[in-house]
């Protein structure tokens, strides 16, 4: 897999928009070969402007994938682009629903049509996706697989499952899913910082392997856009 860079922001501020070469080429330095940004990640207003290779990369020359999401922040009109750097153009993705109690319909779609998600031994998960699973009350740990995710999962042969996020999901219940999903691969999520709706995590990054927590081996560059104090990276 290589190293994975975290890039958080406060949502209390603006977008990433005019950051995003910096921190490529910060990365870099690092020797990072992903980069896994929170969501909300950039504002193309009305959209008569769209991301570019230049914009995602910068000068780096180490960095092999970017993960981010762009579109209209107002409108909340928006895709997840994965880019790569052998490529002119991005892969684009869409969220399949947010909730639990949303339609089973798009559960059952997310599954079928996850292989569309998986990039080697890599897979997407798009912040509340991961509620394709229920957690059973009185079992702390233990999902319900109704839609067969888990399975689908083994059959992907994924390794990894990259699941970044608008804001932390602070329920319980989250976490238990991330841990349920980290057997036999490996979960790394990462969010934007909200300091007004309560408790949060210090971190905005959770890393799971194998069910264990393995957050404190996130290593935080300290103050990496000094103007910018919000903006986070982390590297696993």
């Amino acid at each position: 897999m290589g190293k994975v860079a975290l890039v958080s922001r406060d949502v209390n501020h603006w977008d990433l928009s005019g950051y995003t070469q910096r921190i490529a080429e910060i990365c870099d330095e690092h020797n990072v070969e992903t980069i896994l940004y929170s969501l909300h990640t950039l504002h193309l207003g009305n959209g008569q402007w769209q991301t570019t290779h230049d914009m995602i990369f910068g000068k780096s020359k180490k960095i092999k994938t970017v993960i981010l999401e762009a579109g209209n922040l107002d409108g909340v009109e928006t895709r997840v682009e994965v880019w790569h750097r052998n490529k002119k153009i991005p892969h684009v993705h869409f969220r399949y629903f947010a909730k639990s109690s949303d339609d089973e319909a798009k559960k059952e779609k997310l599954v079928n049509d996850f292989d569309q998600r998986v990039i080697r031994e890599q897979a997407l998960l798009i912040c509340g996706e991961l509620n394709v699973v229920k957690t059973i009350r009185g079992k702390r740990g233990t999902v319900e697989d109704q839609y067969k995710f888990m399975k689908k999962l083994k059959t992907c042969d994924v390794d990894i499952i990259l699941a970044p996020a608008h804001t932390a999901m602070k329920r319980y219940e989250c976490v238990d899913k991330k841990r349920a999903f980290s057997e036999g691969r490996t979960v790394i999520s990462v969010w934007s910082k909200d300091n007004v709706r309560g408790y949060e995590p210090h971190t905005p990054w959770q890393v799971f392997r194998n069910g264990e927590d393995l957050t404190n081996e996130v290593e935080e560059i300290q103050n990496p856009i000094k103007e910018r104090s919000d903006i986070r990276i982390g590297i696993f």
